[in-house]
């Protein structure tokens, strides 16, 4: 519940990662699916919450990224991305379509 891997279609193809550390100063974990391990990274940096996710082959992910207000900007794996503001402008979604390793960063 923490990391928020919450699959969305058959066999892990579509997934939703809302990590919520709450009190916590970091989490980290992974869930095993038919396309190979996927794993969640979050941990507070000062105010604001920094993601690492890796994604295997054929899945779809719509990470959640905790935001100061709906006006911020996602950086992942550094470069500015364009994101669905989400929850009253409290959160970003980004959509990652690719297997790979992603930084996910909020300005």
């Amino acid at each position: 519940e923490v990391l928020g891997i919450n699959p969305t279609g058959p066999g892990f193809a579509t997934v939703d990662i809302r990590p919520d550390l709450v009190d916590l100063e970091w989490a980290r974990g992974a869930e095993p699916t038919p396309h190979g391990l996927l794993k969640v990274d979050a941990r507070h940096e000062g105010t604001a919450t920094a993601i690492a996710v890796d994604i295997p082959e054929d899945v779809t992910a719509r990470v959640s990224v905790p935001v100061a207000s709906a006006s911020a900007h996602i950086l992942v794996n550094g470069k500015q991305q364009s994101a669905t503001p989400a929850e009253d402008g409290t959160r970003m979604i980004v959509t990652l379509k690719g297997a790979g390793h992603y930084t996910f960063s909020a300005r």
